[in-house]
């Protein structure tokens, strides 16, 4: 499937502490047409440990013509040189014509280095409040374990 994609991203100091990341794609593919996405960030950090974060998400589709959108608040944590939680809150929504939102989450995110910064492990336990079942919340964990492949892999007959 050919495509073209540009992709653009910038990181701006605004008044100290504070900075602005942004992260932006546009792309067109021939079989699913034009595809737009945009990642906002501004945040700073509160101490040594702890880094809050404001973060807007939108992204649209040609092949479904919508429009998804996202608004997170995080608090990020270091809890040790191999530990780290992130404690957060989040609206998503979704819209053709009548954009609103649809869904709310409020979960944290536990990753710890199990081994030489190759194998972690995450622990997600959430509250997920989606507007199509009256807003009542639904409980969801996820645990997963994610191996990192680092360096040239070299294969030898």
């Amino acid at each position: 499937d050919p495509y073209v994609r540009f992709t653009g991203e910038r990181l701006w100091q605004l008044e100290s502490p504070w900075q602005l990341e942004s992260y932006n794609r546009a792309s067109w593919f021939n079989e699913e047409g034009y595809s737009i996405r945009s990642r906002w960030d501004v945040g700073r950090p509160l101490d040594l440990n702890h880094h809050l974060r404001f973060i807007t998400n939108f992204q649209w589709q040609e092949e479904v013509d919508t429009l998804e959108y996202s608004e997170a608040v995080e608090l990020n944590q270091i809890l040790g040189k191999r530990s780290v939680i992130r404690y957060a809150i989040a609206a998503i929504g979704r819209s053709t014509s009548d954009p609103r939102l649809h869904d709310y989450y409020l979960y944290s995110h536990y990753r710890r280095n199990l081994h030489r910064e190759i194998l972690f492990v995450d622990f997600i336990p959430e509250l997920h409040f989606p507007r199509d079942q009256d807003y009542d919340p639904q409980f969801g964990v996820t645990l997963r374990l994610e191996v990192m492949f680092k360096g040239d892999l070299i294969f030898r007959r």
